[in-house]
C-alpha cells in the first residue's frame, strides 16, 4: 500500500476526493512524513531518512539562570491576535526563500524548505490550544497561576526591536505524559514538552558580530523555559538548528545537551524530481514541518 501511495501523492491524489488532479493542478515535488519506527523502514518503501538532530535545554538544569535578569534586549510575547503571527510569518517566508537560494548556490545542489506560513503555524497552536484544554479541563489539573484558560498562554516570543536585528519563536506544548491514569501534567513533567515550532534569526547567518544577536536569542530561550515551566514541561527541544543557530546555542548560557534521534519523529522525505532523495538539502527541516 505504501508503495503505491508515494506516486499517488506525486500525482496530487486527493483522499477526501478520490479523484486525481484537475490538468494543471500545481506541480508536487515530494512527501514527508516522520518515523515513529527507526529509519529504516520507511526508507525502503521511497521515503529517505533525513537528519534528526535537536537541543535540549532542560527546565530544572536552568532553574538558577531563570532567576536570573533577562539580557539586555527588549522581548515581548507572540500572539495570535490580531496580524501579529501573520506578519511575522510573511517576514519569514522571505527570509527563508532567501536562504534557500543562498544554500543552494553555496552546496551545489537542489534544496527544499516547506513554507512556514500563517496557516501552518495556526494548525499547530490550534491542536497546542486544543490538546492543553483537553488536560486543563475542569478538574484534571489546576491552571497555572496567572492564566485564565489553557490557551491563553503565549505562542512564542520575539527579541530585538529593530527590523533585520530580530531573533523569534513560535512553540507549542506537548504532554506525552499525561494519560487516563495519570491526568495531572505536574506529575510527569520530564515526559512533557515544549518545542520551538520555527526559530527566527534575520540577521544574516555569516554576520560577525553577533553580541546582539546572542542576547536576542537567549531572552527568546529563557522565555521558552519559563513558559515550559509554567506548564508543566520537562524541557524546551529545538530541531536541527543551523550551524549560525549552533553557535548561539554555544553562547547562550544556558545548560543544554544534543541529542540525534534514531527511533522517532525521524523526518523522511519521498523526492519526485530527478536526483536521489539522500542528494536534496531538505532546509529549515525544523518541528513546524511535522503534522
Amino acid at each position: 500500500m505504501l508503495r503505491d501511495l508515494g506516486p499517488l501523492l506525486r500525482d496530487g491524489f486527493s483522499p477526501s476526493s478520490s479523484s486525481l488532479p484537475k490538468e494543471g493542478a500545481a506541480e508536487v515535488v515530494c512527501s514527508a512524513l516522520w518515523s515513529d519506527i527507526g529509519k529504516q523502514y520507511y526508507a525502503k518503501k521511497g521515503w529517505a531518512a533525513f537528519p534528526s538532530l535537536h537541543v535540549e535545554f532542560p527546565v530544572a538544569a536552568n532553574a538558577d539562570v531563570l532567576e536570573e535578569p533577562t539580557p539586555a534586549t527588549t522581548i515581548r510575547s507572540i500572539s495570535t491576535e490580531g496580524n501579529d503571527l501573520e506578519t511575522l510569518c510573511a517576514r519569514d517566508e522571505q527570509l527563508l526563500r532567501r536562504r534557500l537560494a543562498q544554500t543552494a548556490r553555496n552546496c551545489g545542489r537542489t534544496c527544499v524548505a516547506f513554507a512556514p506560513d500563517r496557516d501552518t503555524l495556526r494548525w499547530h497552536l490550534s491542536r497546542d490550544d486544543f490538546i492543553a484544554s483537553v488536560v486543563y479541563r475542569a478538574g484534571a489539573a489546576p491552571l497555572p497561576a496567572g492564566y485564565a484558560s489553557a490557551s491563553a498562554s503565549p505562542k512564542g516570543a520575539l527579541a530585538g526591536e529593530d527590523d533585520g536585528r530580530r531573533v523569534w519563536g513560535v512553540w507549542a506544548r506537548n504532554y506525552g505524559g499525561v494519560s487516563a491514569a495519570a491526568p495531572d501534567p505536574a506529575l510527569c513533567v520530564d515526559k512533557n514538552t515544549l518545542y520551538i515550532l520555527r526559530l527566527v534569526v534575520e540577521s544574516d547567518e555569516d554576520e560577525k558580530d553577533e553580541e546582539e544577536t546572542a542576547a536576542a536569542f537567549a531572552a527568546v530561550m529563557r522565555a521558552a523555559l519559563r513558559e515550559a515551566r509554567a506548564w508543566h514541561l520537562g524541557k524546551v527541544h529545538l530541531w536541527n538548528p543551523s550551524p549560525a543557530v549552533r553557535r548561539l546555542v554555544d553562547r547562550c548560557g544556558l545548560r543544554h545537551a544534543w541529542a540525534d534521534r534514531d527511533t522517532d519523529s525521524i523526518p523522511s522525505m519521498m523526492w519526485y524530481g530527478g536526483e536521489d532523495a539522500r542528494e536534496v538539502e531538505w532546509v529549515a527541516n525544523e518541528k513546524y514541518c511535522w503534522c
